[in-house]
C-alpha cells in the first residue's frame, strides 16, 4: 500500500461561562459563535460549527484563515486511520428539541 497524505488541522476554540449557559468561539474563523446548556454541549457545537466553516470554505475555493488560532500541518502515513460519523437522534432537552448534525469521528 502507498503512503497517504492529509493535512492535520488545529483549531483554538475558547469556551465561557455566559449567564445560565455557555457561549463559544473559534477567533480564527470570523462570525463562528454558538451556545450550549453546558460547557460541553457549547464545545460539541462548536466542534460542528468548525467543521461547517471548514467544509465551507473548501466548497467555495477559500484558504483557510491560517494563523495563531488554525494551524495545517501534512503528514504521510503507510496506511489511513477509519473514519467514522456518529449521528445524534432527536432528544428533547426541557421544551427544546436538540438535533445534532453528523460528526466525524477519527479512530486511533
Amino acid at each position: 500500500m502507498q503512503p497517504t497524505s492529509h493535512l492535520d488541522i488545529t483549531v483554538t476554540i475558547y469556551v465561557e461561562k455566559d449567564g445560565d449557559g455557555f457561549y463559544a468561539y473559534a477567533p480564527a474563523l470570523e462570525g463562528l459563535h454558538v451556545g450550549g446548556d453546558t460547557e460541553e454541549e457549547a464545545l460539541i457545537n462548536a466542534k460542528d460549527g468548525v467543521f461547517l466553516y471548514l467544509e465551507s470554505l473548501i466548497e467555495h475555493g477559500e484558504p483557510f484563515p491560517e494563523g495563531e488560532y488554525l494551524t495545517i500541518e501534512k503528514t504521510t502515513k503507510s496506511q489511513p486511520e477509519p473514519l467514522s460519523v456518529q449521528c445524534q437522534f432527536p432528544a428533547m432537552l426541557g421544551d427544546k428539541l436538540k438535533i445534532s448534525p453528523p460528526r466525524i469521528l477519527c479512530a486511533h
